[in-house]
């Protein structure tokens, strides 16, 4: 079925859903519309139930290993007592092929059904059926979560930052795991534990930080908040994505990263904070890359986000080697780490990162961009396959419900190797995407496109769009 004749049909049902709501809302002017999340604010344990149903159309790569457009039904039932939530993501994928009149059912196989798969990718499979098991939100004293992990750091992000198991979504999905425990919990705010893991099916990207808070017992907004971490990750199988390209697995080592991290506040006003950061890092055990970061970061009227400073880098060291990109890039990024010994694919040097961000209308609109690189010039000359040696960005634009009557969207840019103006506008090294949501009552219209470089696929880069209707109570 063509995209085009699908939109017809998800427009054709946004209609119908809007005519129906239309004709309930007549004679309900006494009606008044309540909030789930003001029940909770109001009685933490009344139980909140909130159900979507989306239909629509999604392009996926076939058992054949061609794009093709499946129709989708969506379910999304969510639940929340309180600090717990539990959420499932259950989509039947579809075509309605057939010739010379007959219609054919199909549903698409990997969704239910892997030929040949072990007990582990069976566990993943039907695990990633729940969105999100959860108990409280990270920032908390005590916060567990399986399911997908939007975006993960532990520390100061210079090991693990803005990590997110969802780079091969709606293809694949991973249920990976969070927990954070400060002892804060327990009237004594001397220390904590972080703990992470990409895929519980799987459990090859895994990591921890212990730290303790020396002067948590001081009554001071600033001194009190300093802490000092032990921080470690090891990535097991740093060939997960790519086994498929390889007739028989090369040899390779578990990827291990491990540190120590300091963040102190400087200033904690009503309108400026300021603390001081720093990681000293290894990567490898026989003989460690080294690396380390300090800067300053804060915030300014509690509207502007900042962070600026320096990173420096021993021979192939990589800076937050387990980021946003980390599934897209494991090749790429294992070239440095097993290159210890040999001639230095990057020579040591000192590079420059800074970030700025904008909060308004409490979070209604919110901009926020990163960007990093080397002072020095580059050796290898090669954005695609040595991005490392080139600026990198990345930036997220978000605009909430409610700011723009019946829309709300969210654009996303994450881009490697930009050796050129132009080069911001390619798809290599890149993730770029954007989701528009159109809303009236509880109907909804959702459009998300994603461009993917994927060194993976024969044409490295992949266009992933997904239109669907629904309904959300």
């Amino acid at each position: 079925m063509s995209l085009s004749r699908q939109m017809l049909i998800t427009s054709a049902l946004l209609f119908t859903l809007q005519f129906s709501l239309f004709s309930q809302e007549i004679g309900t002017d006494s009606e008044q519309t309540i909030d789930p999340a003001s029940i909770q604010s109001e009685n933490p344990t009344t139980p909140v139930f909130r159900f979507g149903l989306g239909i629509g159309a999604v392009n996926l790569i076939d058992e054949e290993g061609n794009n093709k457009i499946y129709n989708s039904i969506r379910l999304n039932p969510d639940l929340a007592i309180g600090k717990f939530g539990i959420g499932l993501d259950i989509d039947f994928r579809f075509t309605l092929d057939g010739d010379s009149g007959t219609t054919e059912f199909k549903v698409y196989e990997p969704d239910w059904y892997l030929p040949g798969a072990s007990f582990k990718e069976y566990f993943n499979l039907y695990l990633s059926k729940f969105d999100y098991i959860r108990w409280g939100q990270s920032g908390d004293d005590l916060f567990a979560k399986i399911g997908s992990i939007e975006s993960a750091t532990i520390g100061n992000g210079f090991i693990l930052g803005g990590y997110t198991n969802e780079n091969f979504k709606p293809q694949r999905k991973y249920t990976g795991f969070r927990f954070e425990l400060d002892t804060a919990l327990f009237n004594w705010p001397y220390m904590g534990i972080e703990l992470f893991a990409s895929n519980i099916s799987e459990l090859d990207l895994m990591a921890a930080r212990y730290y303790v808070k020396p002067l948590g017992g001081i009554q001071s907004p600033v001194f009190s908040g300093l802490e000092i971490g032990i921080n470690f990750a090891v990535d097991r199988n740093p060939f997960f994505f790519v086994e498929d390209l390889y007739s028989t697995l090369p040899e390779f080592d578990p990827v291990i990263v491990y540190g120590v991290d300091i963040m102190q506040p400087l200033l904690d006003i009503k309108i400026f904070t300021m603390a001081l950061y720093g990681d000293y890092v290894l990567q490898g055990t026989s003989s460690p890359t080294m690396g380390g970061s300090t800067g300053l970061g804060g915030s300014l009227i509690k509207i502007i986000s900042w962070n600026m400073g320096i990173i420096i880098r021993g021979n192939d060291f990589v800076p937050t080697y387990f980021n946003r990109t980390y599934d897209l890039d494991r090749l790429t990024k294992y070239r440095l780490y097993d290159n210890n010994h040999r001639v230095p694919l990057q020579e040591k040097g000192i590079d420059y990162k800074a970030s700025l961000g904008f909060n308004f209308l409490d979070g209604g609109i919110s901009f926020v961009a990163q960007v990093n690189g080397p002072f020095a010039s580059p050796v290898l000359k090669d954005p695609v396959f040595a991005p490392w040696e080139y600026p990198h960005i990345m930036a997220l634009f978000t605009i909430g419900e409610g700011i723009i009557p019946y829309f709300d969207m969210s654009f996303w840019y994450d881009k490697q190797g930009i050796d050129s103006a132009s080069a911001l506008i390619s798809a290599d090294n890149a993730l770029i995407g954007g989701r528009l949501n159109y809303r009236i009552q509880s109907a909804v219209v959702s459009l998300q496109v994603d461009v993917k470089y994927d060194p993976g696929l024969p044409d490295d880069w992949q266009v992933t769009t997904k239109l669907e209707t629904g309904i959300q109570f």
